[in-house]
């Protein structure tokens, strides 16, 4: 059993790494906001440079991210259909059973006496009885004997198994659920990013046609986690993209005060980046 969760783990790993490695522009990124000298201009020239990160490597990430919660979902049935060749079959339906055997009384569900019709789950899987052999011998100078004893023998170890692989059974459906979830949001967080973006005025719309969905991806990112470097970011951005004679992005926010289509990502009105004095929190 330890050599078993052993390889499942690495199994596990594989998916992590892949993450990792794909999403090492994100990592940089959550690093680089949490530093105390936080510049705008820095992300903006790092982040947000084609010549640094180019169109293709973008869009290889984005596929990567959605190709990493399909391998997700790969490795979790590997796993359970793995498990279920190794237990001869019996393991893909062993937690419904042990659900169903669970409900009896525990009259019934712990009786050996041959009350139920049918077997505990556990002890289909891994027997918990065996038979054992023990093989007895002497000789002197007068006798010799040998004889072979046959009895029934209680494996114990097979039962704390029994238990481990139905928290293990668990354990693997839950992950097949929330990697198909996984995948699901995914799909759905880049459909509504290709379809679903919402901008304000012309400014706003010609700069984020010029942004890849990866570094759209970063703004919301920004968005989410620091509001105000998100405004001055988006700034540098229009300046770098546009050129500084372009109307503000606050400007074109103002603008439309009572429109309830969500900027995406959207840019913060400016009555929450400054205080009633004008001085930016």
């Amino acid at each position: 059993m330890p050599f078993l969760i052993a390889s499942l783990a690495i199994l596990y790993y594989i998916p992590y790494i892949a993450f990792r490695s794909a999403n090492t522009d994100m990592i940089s990124l959550r690093s680089s906001i949490k530093a105390a000298d936080i510049d705008a201009e820095k992300i903006a020239k790092h982040y947000f440079n084609i010549r640094m990160n180019s169109r293709r490597t973008m869009t290889l990430r984005v596929v990567f991210n959605i190709l990493i919660k399909v391998l997700y979902i790969v490795v979790n049935l590997v796993a359970f259909l793995g498990l279920d060749n190794l237990l001869n079959g019996e393991y893909v339906g062993y937690g419904s059973k042990w659900l169903k055997w669970s409900q009896l009384e525990n009259s019934v569900a712990y009786d050996y006496m041959g009350m139920r019709d049918h077997p505990k789950p556990g002890n289909v899987l891994l027997p918990p009885f065996g038979y054992c052999e023990m093989y007895e011998s002497s000789k002197d100078i007068k006798h010799s004997s040998a004889n072979k004893h046959k009895f029934l023998c209680e494996l114990s170890q097979n039962i704390l198994y029994q238990y481990c692989l139905v928290v293990l059974w668990f354990a693997i459906v839950l992950g097949i659920i929330f990697s198909v979830l996984g995948l699901l949001f995914i799909l759905t967080h880049y459909a509504f990013g290709l379809f679903g973006v919402k901008t304000r005025g012309p400014t706003g719309n010609k700069l984020f046609k010029a942004l890849s969905f990866r570094e759209l991806e970063y703004l919301e990112f920004l968005r989410k986690k620091n509001i105000i470097l998100y405004g001055e970011v988006l700034e540098k951005l229009k300046d770098n993209i546009i050129g500084p004679n372009a109307p503000s992005l606050d400007d074109e926010y103002s603008r439309r005060p009572n429109d309830t289509l969500p900027l995406y990502p959207s840019l913060p009105p400016k009555s929450d980046l400054y205080d009633e004095k004008g001085v930016r929190y």
